[in-house]
This record gives C-alpha cells, structure tokens and sequence, in this order.
C-alpha cells in the first residue's frame, strides 16, 4: 500500500519547500492510511470470526444429533480454525502489552 502510495503523496507535497515538511507530510498520510487499512482488516477478522462461530455451532450440533465422523470432522475443522484465530489474537495483545510496556517502563503502582 504504502509502495503504491508513495508517488501520489509525494505528488501532492511538492508544493511544500521543507524536506522536514514533506516528511511529516508522508509521516501523516502513512499514519492515516494504515489506520483505515488496519481498521478494514479488522472488519474483516470480525466477520470471518462471526461466520466460523456460526459453522461450528452448526456443525457441533449436527454431530450431536448425528455423530458420525463425517460430523466430527467438519466440527474439528470449524473448531481448530476458530483455535487458531484466537492464538493470532493473543499474540498480538502480548506484542501490544510488550510494547506498552516498553513505552511507559515499569512502574511502581505504590507511589503517587
């Protein structure tokens, strides 16, 4: 995105006579782009997220009216994609907090 991007941003700040402007012109517009990119990524992962809960409600009760192993395979299936899902989630929130972590520091919560 950023590659494609690029030329067209720096198009539009040639105005601009200060390199320090034109980099914080590109820093800004990398900043909103990736914010509206990462957040359609999201929505995407919600809604994959939603749609495999659904397949794997469908599919646990299926195998529980009929439990065979055609059943219980397409409900390990729904069952380890949702597993995986959520691993990539709680990496990210451990990225996250390590990265909060090394921004703010360790603080002591007893002083004030």
């Amino acid at each position: 995105m950023i590659n494609d991007k690029l030329p067209i941003w720096l198009e539009e700040a040639k105005d601009l006579k200060d390199r320090r402007s034109i980099w914080d012109y590109i820093k800004f517009k990398i900043r909103t782009d990736s914010i509206i990119f990462s957040k359609r990524l999201s929505q995407i992962g919600q809604k994959r997220e939603r749609e495999l809960i659904g397949k794997y409600q469908e599919s646990l009760a299926a195998f529980q009216d009929n439990p065979c192993d055609n059943t219980r395979i397409t409900m390990e299936r729904y069952k380890s994609e949702l597993e995986l899902m959520y691993d990539k989630k709680v990496e990210c929130l451990i990225i996250r907090a390590r990265a909060r972590w090394h921004e703010h520091g360790e603080k002591n919560s007893g002083e004030t």
